[in-house]
Order: C-alpha cells, then structure tokens, then sequence
C-alpha cells in the first residue's frame, strides 16, 4: 500500500495500484453491459473480445482486472430476474 499526500498535505491511502484502468472503466462498463442484459457465461468471452479490441495495449492482467470490475458492477444493478 502506498502513501501519498492529498490536496490538504495529509497522507492519505491508495489501495489501487493499476490508476490506469480508473480512466477507462466507465467505458470498459458501458461496452460491458449489452453482454450482461444477455445474460451467459458464454457471452462473456464477446465482451472481453471487445474491450481488447477497444484497448489493444492493455495487457492481460489489466484486461483482466477491468473486465472482472465491469462484470460484477453490470450484474450487481441488474436485477435477477432479467439475467
């Protein structure tokens, strides 16, 4: 964990260590959901095919990360009944 000061000058934690993917996860989620109103484990195969061809740099563990991240907020806020 790392320590870094905030705008105030105290020391705050960030517990992330990959910043990189907070800039891209709203549309990593957005690009997501269509695949989880579907509903599927399947379909989760398309949906990361299309994050990697959305972010081609992003390497596997980012990928991963993001994609893990977007699937579990997708399936949290849709109700079960409609998965």
């Amino acid at each position: 964990m790392s320590v870094s000061d905030n705008e105030n000058g105290k020391p705050s934690d960030e517990r992330r260590q990959r910043l990189d993917l907070r800039d891209i996860f709203d549309d990593v989620r957005a690009r997501v959901e269509p695949f989880c109103q579907t509903g599927g484990a399947s379909l989760e195969y398309w949906a990361t095919q299309a994050i990697r061809e959305a972010y081609p740099s992003l390497d596997e563990q980012g990928l991963q990360i993001v994609m893990r991240a977007a699937l579990r907020v997708c399936r949290e806020s849709t109700p079960a009944g409609k998965r």
